[in-house]
């Protein structure tokens, strides 16, 4: 295996941490040498904040003093698109005399009744305008009414009737947009390919303007938690209206990718848990995902692609799928759309990232494995900004610090973007740095190299979502049980050693069978695990049974598929279903690890505490092992045949070589590489 021990030893500035600095104080020139001398690779920065965001000369002419000051310290330099965040705005230079572009939402007001009594609903003031409306009679049939700009008024009918008005709403209140920590602020319509034109020419075009020769000296872009702002957030309050993504070319663009007019299918957005209205939500997931992807990371990624800039940052709430729906439409497709993808984690404890009620692990997960599944994994990045789990005095020990990081590059996150500050650092700065550029430098330029997948059921959490007049994350229990049950899954499989990678929709139809595996880019799996899938295309179903049939392992947790994506797959669908077995949560691990049959084996005083998983670095396997314990472990290491192991210490980047069945201690909270040499096919 090809490595330099001398980078292993002082890895080159691409590996190393870079430095979130949106405010350079008083003195730039200091602030970046103690950034230099603490060992981090370069910097994460913007024009100054101030009132004239964008539009003051001054403030260019001192971010270019200060880019030219980056480049001679030799460090590397990303770009921040936004004025605080969620990136979009330009601090409202984008909805500057464009109020057409602020985002929307459709909502549903509804009113039941019985035989012919005249109802009217008049358009509530804080509504823009009706859309649409039509009465459901008891026995299924639709009933046109009569819609003015004022008012929906209905004459009744026979039987008992339900009037379903739809209407057009701004969506600010109760929104990212109103509750992010950053403050209130409008926000734009990520399905408006015209308004995220606006913000690409307010920031984008105006830093390629002002900052001489920008694309030979920008690494990347970091735009922060784009969103479509159709869920209420960090708040307990109950709201009149619950909401759904809106913009006026959606109807048309929903029909061109379905081939049917969605008005009279809108009540279904809000309710209904037949089949019919299931399948429209995912329909019209897809459409929103469709959109999003064009207007915001097609059209940001591409622009910087045309300027050999990367576009990293990441998005709003990647903890949980069922957050991915409201906020993207499909996380996936939306981080497909980058080159650089990226998470947020906000706490540096790593038994909160492990078990906490915020799905820290989930989130990193989705993440790296959508960055492998899109063969975006060159550089993976994580913002760093350890807000929660503050320890009631003091800081966060090195321990914790390094534990939490080690968690984070577990799930295929490979660089880091830090809001740690030099002064929190401390003394311990240039050993953290140094620590995880040793990972990065080796991870970097290997292959993950694992046989386990996890499929992204994201069909099933569109399937499941309707919008909630409270905090958009109160889900209903069926989609909470998709999340927890991948959850439970991955600290499972964890534990056994196991690590996986998660797989979409989009993957698995462009992947091949081959010699008893699913095989697409770099990746190959010999075990696939489908967790809760209720939702899944149909020939994505019958391909995952001819890679059983060829000698695969396939897994189905939970639920079993009961309905397609389309309207007339269902009815094969529940046929195949039929055949499928489902296996115990608990029970999927062992089976797993059976298929898998690794040659390595790790035994160690807290076995569960060890998590293993598995690279390949010029066709020879390379393991990154952790000890996720807040003790001190020790691991026996065996490797099946005849091989050399090299044992990497990322504390100190000391390599030594070691026969198998050599004890390693393990400080709490650390890791180790182990690269091996074997002249054995395995």
């Amino acid at each position: 295996m090809n490595f330099d021990p001398q980078k292993i030893k002082n890895p080159d500035l691409p590996y190393r941490l870079h430095m979130l600095t949106h405010d350079w104080g008083t003195d730039y020139a200091a602030h970046l040498q103690r950034v230099k001398e603490g060992g981090a690779g370069g910097v994460v920065t913007n024009v100054p904040w101030n009132n004239r965001y964008q539009q003051d000369e001054e403030a260019f002419s001192y971010i270019n003093t200060v880019v030219d000051a980056v480049e001679k310290e030799g460090l590397q330099l990303w770009l921040y698109d936004e004025k605080g965040y969620p990136s979009g705005s330009a601090d409202g230079l984008t909805l500057k005399d464009h109020p057409e572009y602020e985002c929307r939402g459709i909502v549903c007001l509804k009113a039941s009744g019985a035989g012919k009594n005249t109802v009217t609903i008049p358009k509530p003031e804080d509504l823009e305008k009706l859309l649409y409306a039509y009465v459901l009679t008891d026995d299924g049939k639709q009933l046109p009414v009569s819609v003015t700009n004022a008012h929906v008024t209905f004459s009744g009918t026979e039987g008992d009737w339900t009037l379903y008005v739809f209407a057009q709403k701004i969506l600010f209140e109760g929104s990212h947009a109103q509750k992010c920590g950053w403050g209130p602020r409008r926000y734009p319509n990520l399905l408006d390919k015209a308004a995220i034109s606006a913000f690409i020419q307010n920031t984008y075009e105006n830093y390629e303007k002002h900052i001489p020769h920008m694309g030979e000296r920008i690494d990347a872009i970091f735009t922060d938690e784009p969103s479509l702002m159709a869920g209420y957030i960090n708040t307990a309050d109950t709201f009149p209206y619950a909401a759904q993504p809106w913009q006026s070319q959606l109807p048309e663009k929903f029909l061109l990718l379905h081939g049917y007019d969605l008005m009279p299918k809108l009540h279904d957005l809000f309710e209904n848990d037949s089949i019919e209205a299931r399948t429209v939500r995912i329909q019209f997931q897809e459409t929103v995902t469709a959109m999003i992807v064009e207007a915001y990371f097609g059209q940001i990624n591409a622009w910087c692609g045309a300027r050999g800039i990367k576009f990293s940052g990441h998005n709003l709430l990647e903890e949980h799928i069922g957050f991915h729906v409201v906020m993207n439409g499909n996380l996936f497709a939306c981080l497909r759309n980058m080159s650089w993808p990226g998470v947020d984690i906000l706490t540096c404890d790593p038994e909160l990232f492990k078990h906490g009620g915020f799905h820290y692990m989930m989130a990193s997960k989705f993440v790296g494995s959508a960055a492998r599944a899109a063969g975006h994994e060159e550089r993976v990045m994580v913002e760093i900004c350890p807000v929660s789990g503050m320890p009631k005095e003091g800081y966060f020990t090195i321990e914790q610090l390094l534990g939490t990081m080690d968690l984070i590059f577990f799930s295929g996150i490979n660089h880091i973007n830090s809001y740690i500050s030099v002064e929190r650092f401390g003394e311990n700065m240039q050993l953290y740095i140094d620590y995880f550029a040793r990972i990065a430098y080796m991870l970097r330029n290997a292959d993950w190299d694992g046989r386990i997948a996890m499929y992204y059921p994201i069909e099933t959490a569109q399937a499941l979502h309707t919008p909630l007049h409270t905090s958009c994350g109160n889900f209903r229990p069926e989609l909470h049980k998709v999340q927890d049950t991948m959850r439970q899954l991955t600290l499972e499989l964890y534990a056994q050693q196991l690590d996986y990678n998660m797989i979409d929709a989009l993957w698995l139809e462009e992947a091949r069978i081959e010699d008893g595996r699913l095989k697409g880019g770099k990746l190959s799996f010999s075990v696939m695990i489908m967790p809760c899938t209720m939702a899944l295309p149909l020939h994505l179903l019958e391909k995952l049974l001819s890679f059983q049939k060829a000698g695969g392992t396939l897994l189905w947790i939970g639920e079993k598929p009961m309905m397609g994506t389309e309207k007339h797959e269902h009815a094969a669908i529940a046929r195949l279903a039929e055949s499928i077995t489902l296996t115990e949560e608990r029970d999927a691990a062992a089976i797993a690890k059976a298929a898998c049959n690794d040659p390595l084996t790790a035994v160690s005083t807290e076995q569960s505490a060890l998590w293993v998983s598995k690279y390949r670095k010029d066709g020879q396997p390379l393991y990154y092992v952790l000890n996720t314990s807040q003790k001190a472990n020790t691991i026996t290491l065996s490797y099946g045949g005849n091989a050399v192991l090299q044992v990497i210490q990322n504390y100190d980047g000391s390599i030594k070589n070691v026969v198998s069945g050599t004890q390693i201690a393990m400080r709490p909270y650390s890791s180790v590489l182990i690269a091996v040499e074997t002249t054995e096919k395995e």
